[in-house]
């Protein structure tokens, strides 16, 4: 279903973007007649990258490092005025979600944009986010809470494994990315689970489905976040198993409930931002 979903997008941009782009290229006389021109400047960067010999390819993107690749190089695509204020507004949002952008970048930003230090945004930049960012990454010198246990997550290639290590015991799966913000945002609604989840003698495990290898900004993330539970990166081999499962509709983030015997039971089951919702579901199917 969803690869037909896809045929059917590649299909239908790959006749308009050319079109629409060629009329309004993304300039400092055009982007003026564009309601959201962020939104309208990611596309046009997405285009000319996939936009090669005159031929248009429609291609689907995953996780903030791969668009971070594209829009990059705003630098030598879009115009000066344009890219400036373009490379502020993601500079935000990526200092903003922590983790995702480090010190260095926007330090260099800051300088190569010293014209910009008394607008608002660069001096939200400054002043606001990149202290956060700054806390963030001495994170990197904290030590690892003892109850947050990493496994190997290259040995682990389907859930009955999964479940054989952890010698049996249900299991209460968190599928997450470190590049999936409402994945991130899961994390602090986990405190009224603790309990339920002692008393079923169920393992809380957090599977990160990645696209890159930042282990660090993975760690950094658990510690921040105080996950206490089992950790790994899922590998390809689960990577597809958990696609299998979730009936090729995978989202994120998904909570997935696993019995003593390593069999899924609840491929959706409730997020922890529902309330009660997967409480109730837990006390149902674990007894």
């Amino acid at each position: 279903m969803c690869f037909m979903i896809y045929l059917f997008i590649s299909k239908q941009l790959s006749e308009v973007y050319p079109k629409v782009f060629e009329k309004y290229p993304v300039n400092a006389e055009t982007i003026g007649l564009i309601d959201n021109m962020i939104e309208y400047t990611n596309m046009y960067l997405e285009f000319l990258e996939d936009y090669q010999d005159g031929i248009y390819t429609y291609k689907r993107r995953k996780a903030n490092r791969a668009f971070k690749d594209i829009y990059a190089k705003g630098t030598q695509l879009l115009p000066a005025k344009v890219n400036q204020h373009y490379q502020q507004y993601h500079i935000m949002c990526n200092a903003a979600a922590l983790g995702t952008i480090s010190k260095a970048h926007i330090d260099k930003y800051l300088a190569d944009n010293d014209d910009l230090k008394d607008s608002y945004g660069n001096q939200l930049i400054e002043e606001v986010l990149l202290p956060r960012v700054e806390e963030y990454e001495r994170l990197e010198l904290v030590e690892m809470p003892s109850e947050c246990r990493f496994l190997d997550g290259d040995s682990i290639d389907s859930f009955s494994e999964l479940s054989q290590l952890l010698k049996g015991k249900p299991l209460l799966i968190d599928c997450w990315g470190t590049w999936c913000i409402p994945c991130r945002a899961q994390f602090n609604h986990l405190e009224p689970l603790k309990q339920l989840l002692k008393e079923k003698e169920m393992a809380m495990v957090y599977i990160a489905y990645e696209y890159g290898d930042n282990k660090q900004l993975w760690k950094s993330i658990i510690k921040a976040k105080e996950l206490r539970g089992y950790h790994f990166i899922a590998n390809e081999k689960l990577k597809a198993e958990l696609i299998k499962v979730a009936n090729d509709d995978l989202s994120f983030p998904t909570f997935m409930i696993v019995n003593e015997n390593g069999v899924i039971i609840e491929n959706k089951a409730a997020l922890a931002s529902d309330g009660d919702k997967l409480l109730k579901q837990i006390e149902q199917l674990i007894q």
